[in-house]
């Protein structure tokens, strides 16, 4: 079977495939309609997945960066409930034809929730895929022109964090010997994961020390809107708040504002609430650990002010994609099965 590892992620959707593609763009989804100007400053750069305007059984959808910049009703799937969300349908069938070849076989797919909706969710998440079908065409981006027929004969749903562990692992990152405690914390765009497990014959959860808070990047980007608001005058909107924080500085009223200040408060903050919440949950256990992974976009943002979490820390290679990528190796260890 053809397999691939895909992380709906609130903040950005992440996707790798046993070939070794890997895309990742913003968990946007707005309304198509015709442009008549997208090529007047030239052709979008070849690859690119900024440009993803597609066709879904017959509707048209602008994804990721384009939703930002031209969709009108652009949003994010922030409901508890991920399967029954129309976005979820359309990132997941957009992600898996970006990677899938023409003529493609079987595919098992290994998805994930967050640790706190995960027993509760997952068996009519995995019954949902199961059950998905899509007709996927490439109005613009990097397969324009091409379609693909999107189908999932295997589904595996995975906790969330847990299979950054296995990027971890799997990747020479951990070392930890046998009976040593290990925890990893996953921090993403809306909630942050975290898990510890003991190392023995095979690795196991201490359900006692994991869970899921919810904070994570968003709050970012929630309190600087909060501090523009305030200097502005003015409600701005989410998408361009979040573009500013980027590259640093917006204009509004013919006046640029700078928010890189503002932004690294506003990290500095969530960091901290972040550490308190975990260290509150492990209580005198986080001194029994041997090691702390982080992972996550969240944590590549965060890093910096997260240096005092734990004596014995490490970020995880590429941490944005930690959790596709360990959902990759969880369909190949099933599959070697």
């Amino acid at each position: 079977m053809f397999k691939l590892g895909v992380d709906l992620g609130y903040g950005y959707t992440k996707a790798v495939s046993e070939t070794g593609k890997r895309v990742l763009f913003p968990s946007l989804v707005g309304s198509g309609r015709p442009r008549y100007l997208g090529g007047v400053f030239g052709p979008a750069q070849e690859g690119a997945v900024d440009d993803l305007d597609v066709m879904i059984d017959g509707r048209e959808y602008f994804v990721g960066d384009l939703a930002r910049r031209e969709s009108r009703d652009a949003s994010r799937a922030f409901e508890q409930d991920k399967a029954a969300h129309p976005n979820t349908k359309v990132l997941l069938a957009t992600a898996s034809a970006l990677l899938a070849d023409a003529k493609l076989g079987p595919v098992h797919l290994v998805t994930g929730l967050p640790l706190r909706y995960y027993a509760g969710q997952k068996e009519r998440f995995k019954e949902i895929l199961e059950g998905m079908s899509a007709e996927v065409q490439f109005l613009s981006g990097p397969r324009k022109g091409q379609s693909r027929r999107v189908k999932f004969d295997r589904v595996t749903v995975f906790p969330q964090a847990a299979g950054a562990v296995y990027a971890a692992l799997l990747n020479g990152q951990a070392g930890p010997k046998k009976g040593a405690m290990v925890a990893l914390i996953d921090i993403g765009y809306k909630t942050t994961d975290f898990i510890v497990f003991e190392v023995q014959e095979r690795l196991r959860v201490r359900e006692d020390l994991s869970g899921t808070i919810e904070a994570g990047v968003s709050d970012v980007h929630r309190a600087v809107q909060v501090n523009l608001a305030a200097v502005t005058k003015a409600e701005l909107d989410p998408a361009e708040v979040e573009s500013a924080i980027r590259s640093g500085a917006i204009w509004y009223g013919g006046e640029m504002y700078d928010v890189a200040a503002m932004a690294e408060e506003a990290r500095r903050e969530v960091a901290r609430a972040v550490k308190d919440r975990v260290t509150l949950a492990w209580g005198p256990k986080a001194n029994y650990l041997a090691q702390v992974y982080l992972a996550g976009g969240g944590a590549e943002e965060l890093k910096d002010h997260l240096k005092d979490l734990h004596p014995a820390q490490a970020l995880v290679p590429e941490a944005q994609f930690a959790n596709a990528v360990g959902f990759l190796r969880v369909a190949e260890m099933l599959e070697r099965r």
